[in-house]
């Protein structure tokens, strides 16, 4: 799970193909599925924040490369 863990959250900080952001999207939605929606306790909930942020920044990521054209 650790190197799971690693795998996402070790984001690129430049633009990726459009098809791999969105693996990156899946892999982080099938977690906070997995996760559920209301942690356990406050690492889970902290952990689902974080996933909910790289989200974010992955649709917003995807929506840029597609008003480029790409």
């Amino acid at each position: 799970m650790e190197k799971e863990m690693k795998t996402i959250t070790a984001v690129p900080s430049h633009p990726s193909c459009p098809r791999e952001i969105r693996q990156e999207i899946a892999q982080l939605e099938r977690r906070l599925r997995t996760m559920g929606l209301d942690g356990d306790c406050a690492y889970e909930r902290a952990l689902s924040q974080a996933y909910d942020a790289l989200l974010l920044q992955k649709r917003r990521q995807l929506a840029a490369l597609r008003e480029a054209g790409l």
